[in-house]
Order: structure tokens, then C-alpha cells, then sequence
């Protein structure tokens, strides 16, 4: 199964039988049949035929609309899932004060803990990196999480080794580009844009896997809840943000598969793709979602797609019994 994205602007999508089909200018881009894909993702001005969207609405396809430059507008999805018993659950859980803190301590602990992976394996292959001292520094947020009683002072220690990480960050990034630090809403360099870009478009598939789960993205149990905002989907963002969004960000950059030159500058002064290196980098983005990769926990080698499924199931099945639930974490 996979994402189609669709990033020619001017394009159509059309259906053919069972099959989805791109034109532009009269001209077939592309051909696939609608078995193999899981979700379709529209950047900019891109058409998309009524019966187009019948088919995919009928096959419990997604149809994500974002941004030329991938910010996230709406999406088209099928009926709302019928497991009533798993959002009333997600409710209760929700109420659980208990529950929400010992998720908010798992999730963040496992984020630290996945920085402090992407930091060492990084020392222990550039002789001259040294990063004991934000190593160090998340460490001791690791032994501060678990004695938090709330979860705001949970975000506190989140925010302590985050900095830490990043500072180190910008001395893993080996390109022309540089990078000073993390800023986003909106993010002000290519950096920043790569990284805000990648965790935008993996929110959206969580988002779109818990819904297809019968769970309810809105509601998180760390993010609070808030007017449009897909909770739950930043919640589990957590897990992967950095084991994901972050290693391909730095093998991009530090490839040079994308550079300086893939970016132009707009009149609000942010650097953005231009559109055959977006094109490039949602490629990136792709194939390096389905490259399996040892997974040491599950003793399997498993691609981030299969880990994504394999923890909303492991989420659906702890918000419905009230058990724990434990994140995936570097190692």
C-alpha cells in the first residue's frame, strides 16, 4: 500500500474503472489501481474528478489537501468509524487524570530517550563530535520525568531536553545551509521548513490512522485539546518525531539531496522548496518510511509504516483496558 501525492500543479486525478489516474494537458502522469493505495495527498492546485473521489471515499480512502508548500488545509475522509465503544473509552481516559500523566511520561521519555540514540550514534561515527554535555543534560530530564505530578511540569522537562537536543543539532547538520536553532509558526529557515514540512506530513498519517482505528485524532492526552487541532496524532508525533522526521532531515541535508539551491526566498522572507525539489524531498520522505529497518524490541525488522500501525493498535488496545501504554523509543 501506498501514499500517492500529488505535487504537479495543474494536474487532475481521475478515476478509470478501479483504477486513479493523473493527467495534465491532456497528457497521463501517472496510472495506479486504487487497491494499492492507502491514502492520496493533494498539494496546491490540483483537480480531482467527483468520481474520483466517490472511488476513494468508497474504498475508505483518505483525500488530504494541503498547501503548495505542505501546510495542512482539510481532508476528505469516509464516514466516521462505527467502534462507539473505543471513543467512549478515549472519553473516560481522558477523565483519567492517573492515565494522562503516565502517558505524557511515557511518551516524552521515549522521545528523550530516541535523542539521546540519534546524539550517540552520531558521536560514535564523527570522531570529532562530542556531545556529552547535552547528553548529559537530557539524562537528567530522563530522572526529573518520572517525579512530575502534573502534566504541565511533564512539558517543562520536555522543553529542558529538547533545547538540549537541538543545540546539539545544529552541529550534525553538515551543509551550506546551517542551522541556529529550532523556530517554527512559522518556521524562518530551509532548516526549520524541512523539519516543520516532515513532521506535518507524518502527523497527517497518524491523524489518518487513528481515525481509520475508530479513535478520535482530536483528542490527545498530552496535547490539550483545542479548536482544530488533531491531539492525539501530535501525542503520538512524539514517538517518531525525532527516529523519523529528524534522521531524514540530516541525511538529506547531509547528502546534499537537498541544498541551498532548492530553496527560494518569498516576499515574507521564508525560504520555501521549489517545486521539483519538493517533489524530491515527499520522495525522500517516502522511501524512507518503507525501508525496513531493525526493530531490537520486536526482534524484527519492520518499516516505519508497519511500526505506525503496530503502535496505534498497541494505543487503541491500552485506551480501552486503562493499561499502560508503552511508545516506541530508539535504542
Amino acid at each position: 500500500m501506498v501514499n500517492l501525492y500529488i505535487t504537479e500543479q495543474g494536474a487532475r486525478l481521475e478515476r478509470l474503472s478501479e483504477r486513479l489516474v493523473v493527467r495534465k494537458n491532456g497528457t497521463r502522469l501517472l496510472e495506479v489501481p486504487v487497491k494499492d493505495v492507502e491514502r492520496v495527498v493533494i498539494f496546491g492546485a490540483v483537480q480531482v474528478t467527483t468520481q474520483a473521489l466517490s472511488l476513494l471515499l468508497e474504498k475508505g480512502i483518505d483525500v488530504n489537501l494541503l498547501t503548495i508548500h505542505g501546510k495542512f488545509k482539510g481532508k476528505l475522509c469516509p464516514g466516521l468509524s462505527k467502534n462507539i465503544d473505543l471513543r467512549l473509552a478515549q472519553h473516560d481516559r481522558l477523565k483519567d487524570e492517573r492515565f494522562c500523566l503516565l502517558f505524557a511520561q511515557n511518551i516524552v521519555g521515549a522521545k528523550m530517550k530516541s535523542q539521546q540514540a540519534i546524539l550517540r550514534r552520531y558521536q560514535r561515527n564523527h570522531d570529532k563530535a562530542d556531545f556529552t554535555s547535552e547528553i548529559a543534560s537530557i539524562t537528567s530530564a530522563v530522572q526529573l520525568l518520572l517525579r512530575q505530578k502534573n502534566i504541565n511540569s511533564v512539558r517543562t522537562i520536555e522543553g529542558m531536553a529538547t533545547a538540549a537536543y537541538f543545540r546539539a543539532f545544529g552541529r550534525m547538520v553538515q551543509s551550506d545551509l546551517g542551522f541556529a536553532g529550532r523556530n517554527k509558526h512559522p518556521p524562518l529557515d530551509p532548516v526549520n521548513g524541512l523539519l516543520s514540512l516532515g513532521y506535518v506530513l507524518l502527523a497527517r498519517e497518524l491523524a489518518g490512522l487513528l481515525e481509520a482505528r475508530g479513535l478520535d485524532p482530536f483528542m490527545g492526552f498530552y496535547h490539550t485539546t483545542k479548536h482544530g487541532r488533531r491531539s492525539l496524532a501530535l501525542d503520538m508525533l512524539e514517538e517518531f518525531r525525532h527516529s523519523a522526521v529528524d534522521r531524514l532531515t540530516l541525511a538529506t541535508l547531509n547528502t546534499r539531496a537537498i541544498s541551498a539551491d532548492d530553496f527560494e526566498n518569498r516576499e515574507d522572507s521564508r525560504a520555501y522548496l521549489k517545486a521539483e525539489s519538493f517533489r524530491r524531498y515527499v520522495g525522500l520522505y517516502e522511501d524512507y518510511l518503507t525501508r525496513d529497518f531493525p526493530v531490537r524490541r520486536l526482534r524484527r525488522r519492520l518499516s516505519f509504516r508497519e511500526l505506525f500501525r503496530i503502535q496505534v493498535e498497541k494505543l487503541a488496545r491500552a485506551v480501552k483496558s486503562g493499561e499502560e501504554y508503552e511508545p516506541f523509543a530508539m535504542k
